[in-house]
């Protein structure tokens, strides 16, 4: 049996955040939605930082209300070594206006699964709260990072959920190459 975790950021005052006003709509909602058809991989999207937030961009910006995941360069070349199937990268430009200031950092739009065990999770009232996730390991196939959807195709979660795989290795690179991931904070269901 395999095991999942999710995979969260903190929100610190320190961390830049990034301005949700600032975002296009069909942008938030292809996010939230991952829906990948309506990203344009092509253009660097720019996003303007919270201004109330931070000057330090951590390898993870992730707030489940904006279902926008950012994620820096150097997280992303780790993903990509691993060989990360399915999930889109695009361009993100992030501009702090009162420092004029841009910084370039990656939308990790991972896929929507629906694989969730319907008799032993835990979805409460008429608007489906998930309030805990069993996940069925027959439909995760070859997804190692994904957001779970229910059987109409609608978001259960915003929760970004990773393989015990995607841990081990996630581990392994920080102490081989003696370096911390900022902000990647690994939680089991």
């Amino acid at each position: 049996m395999s095991n999942y975790y999710i995979m969260s950021a903190d929100i610190l005052p320190e961390y830049a955040a990034i301005d949700t006003d600032s975002v296009d709509f069909r942008y938030k909602n292809a996010c939230k939605k991952c829906e990948h058809q309506h990203i344009d991989i092509k253009t660097a999207t720019v996003i303007n930082v919270d201004l109330e937030s931070g000057d330090i961009y951590p390898d993870f910006i992730y707030n489940e209300g904006t279902g926008i995941p950012l994620i820096s360069d150097r997280l992303k070349n780790i993903l990509e070594d691993f060989e990360m199937e399915y999930v889109l990268f695009s361009k993100v430009i992030l501009y702090h206006e009162t420092l004029r200031k841009e910084h370039e950092c990656w939308l990790m739009l991972p896929p929507k699964i629906e694989c969730l065990d319907y008799e032993k999770s835990i979805i409460i009232g008429r608007a489906g709260i998930l309030r805990k996730a069993v996940i069925d390991e027959r439909k995760t196939g070859r997804f190692n990072i994904f957001k779970i959807c229910d059987k109409s195709g609608l978001m259960a979660s915003q929760k970004i959920f990773i393989t015990e795989e995607l841990v081990q290795y996630l581990k392994k690179v920080q102490e081989d190459e003696d370096i911390t991931l900022k902000n990647v904070i690994i939680s089991s269901l």
